[in-house]
């Protein structure tokens, strides 16, 4: 594979905004956040070297069922967990949960088709608070047709019932139950790839929809003002001006449509803007890949109080294989959120993860990372006091591969905000360790 279709692989896995990372060993909800689902992309090619092949032994890899030109892999996970803080609040309340998550993914490729169909679901059944139990389930797909030579076309959607984490930002203390909603989610998109030049053009479209909550002794909590679609368009552009060098700009616009004009505090939360970045994709070697990129931010909203939101953009994200069975990725990047907080309009949020894995064996398999978060609220004009968060989370696992059939895991991760706020839940730790089997065809 000749360099520059590497490098511009790894330019389309940035193209949409990179949130906090979450520990891939544990258990996560949806943000709510103002991203639209990530725009669809041309799949990236595989890395064709001996590293890459070694890594994916095939007697290690799923066989699946075939049917034509497509193959089904169905699996079932269960594990354990233990959450030292399953509220996410100042006074800690553990529990044991057992957690199970079947699911049936579906790839098809046709040689001009490539996609992909999964369907899973997460149950959570908690040992001893057993209002916290829930079940959430997904079905969605991605997919690619090849209309002309290096000429894609491509399409997303996925529906969802979700439950909004404890420890989210826009979590209330005050619920009994974890906040319930459901996802829509629709994309399509159109690239060019030109030898030394790519053009891409996306877009994407969000439905959130809530469900009222029931508050801890007694009383609704209203969430049909959080109810809410979101649009957005993203055009980007990559030119090699040197081998292993890309110049890619990208300009973002998107829109927040709520479906209450005004909120319960009498303010007016719809809004839309624009991202516009420029920066560099490089591949260094076959080690070192990335892109580093800059530019500005802008969104305004419909109510006069709520001051427009206007920041420097910056970001990056590097691959870098210090040996050949050790992988780091770093990421970084800036975004303005959605939030339920009296008197702000939103939180503009500043992003930092640093993931790694490395293979012991070609069965047993290390993992580990940081994140690092600061959320900075917007205000209003009615005087509100300023308010800052910073999250923080680290993890650590191991993951072991008895044979194509069967795997099991261990995990551990760490999280904690700290915050100006004041209030039930400005601040929290919590601890979490996730034992995991799974079984899959």
């Amino acid at each position: 594979m000749r360099a520059s279709a590497r490098l511009l692989a790894s330019i389309a896995l940035v193209a949409a905004p990179i949130g906090i990372a979450q520990a891939q060993v544990l258990p996560t909800t949806p943000a709510d956040s103002n991203d639209v689902s990530a725009l669809p992309n041309r799949p990236a090619p595989e890395r064709n070297d001996a590293r890459a092949q070694d890594r994916a032994t095939q007697s290690l890899d799923p066989i699946g069922a075939h049917f034509g030109s497509f193959t089904a892999f169905p699996k079932i996970e269960g594990g354990l967990i233990y959450d030292s803080n399953i509220y996410g609040l100042e006074r800690e309340t553990d529990d044991m949960i057992a957690k199970i998550s079947p699911s049936l993914t579906i790839q098809g490729d046709t040689g001009v088709y490539k996609g992909t169909l999964r369907v899973a679901l997460d149950r959570y059944q908690y040992f001893n608070r057993t209002l916290e139990n829930r079940t959430d389930y997904a079905i969605g797909g991605n997919h690619s047709l090849e209309v002309a030579p290096e000429t894609f076309l491509t399409a997303n959607g996925a529906f969802s019932f979700n439950h909004e984490d404890r420890g989210d930002p826009n979590a209330l203390a005050t619920n009994l139950r974890p906040t319930e909603y459901y996802l829509y989610e629709l994309g399509a998109g159109f690239a060019r790839d030109l030898s030394t030049f790519r053009v891409g053009l996306d877009g994407g479209f969000k439905r959130y929809d809530y469900n009222n909550a029931r508050q801890i002794g007694g009383g609704i909590t209203n969430f049909q003002d959080r109810d809410r679609n979101q649009y957005k368009v993203a055009g980007r552009a990559g030119f090699e001006f040197s081998p292993g060098y890309t110049f890619v700009a990208r300009a973002v616009w998107d829109k927040v449509d709520y479906d209450r004009k005004f909120n319960g505090q009498g303010f007016q939360r719809s809004s839309d803007g624009f991202r516009l970045s420029g920066g560099v994709g490089f591949e260094l070697s076959q080690l070192l890949t990335g892109e580093v990129y800059g530019g500005w931010l802008r969104r305004n909203y419909d109510d006069a109080r709520y001051p427009t939101i206007s920041k420097p953009l910056f970001g990056g994200a590097l691959t870098w294989y210090p040996t050949e069975l050790t992988t780091v990725n770093v990421n970084v990047d800036r975004s303005v959120d959605e939030t339920l907080a009296p008197g702000f309009s939103g939180y503009t949020t500043t992003s930092f993860s640093l993931n790694w894995t490395h293979e012991l064996t070609r069965t047993f398999q290390l993992n580990g990372g940081g994140r690092y978060g600061h959320l900075n609220y917007g205000l209003s004009s009615i005087g509100t006091v300023d308010r800052s968060d910073d999250t923080y989370g680290l993890n650590v696992g191991i993951r072991y591969i008895l044979n194509r059939n069967i795997y099991t895991s261990l995990g551990y991760d760490y999280s904690a905000r700290q915050s100006t706020a004041v209030g039930v839940g400005s601040d929290f730790k919590r601890h979490k360790v996730l034992a995991t089997v799974g079984i899959q065809m």
